[in-house]
C-alpha cells in the first residue's frame, strides 16, 4: 500500500501476441485505475499493449508471436 491509500501491485509475464493473462497478487476492491507495461529488454522489436483489465487481473499481448518477458504494474484501490 502507499501512504495515499492506493494499492499497488507489479511483476512480469511472458506474453506473446495471443497470449499473456496476469492475476494480481493482491486484488483490488474495484477494477484497478491503470495497468502499465514495459517491454523487456529496451528497444525490443514489438510493443507489449494492456488491452483489458478488472479487479483481479489484466490481459497483456504483444505485437509478436515469440512469447518475450514483459515487466507490468497496476495501481488501483
Amino acid at each position: 500500500y502507499l501512504p495515499n491509500g492506493l494499492k499497488m501491485n507489479w511483476g512480469w509475464i511472458s506474453a506473446n501476441s495471443s497470449s499473456g493473462t496476469v492475476t494480481f497478487t493482491s486484488g483490488f476492491s474495484s477494477s484497478a485505475y491503470i495497468v502499465t507495461a514495459t517491454s523487456n529488454p529496451p528497444g525490443a522489436t514489438y510493443v507489449p499493449a494492456v488491452t483489458a483489465w478488472s479487479a483481479v487481473g489484466a490481459t497483456i499481448l504483444t505485437t509478436n508471436a515469440t512469447s518475450a518477458n514483459i515487466y507490468w504494474m497496476a495501481i488501483g484501490v
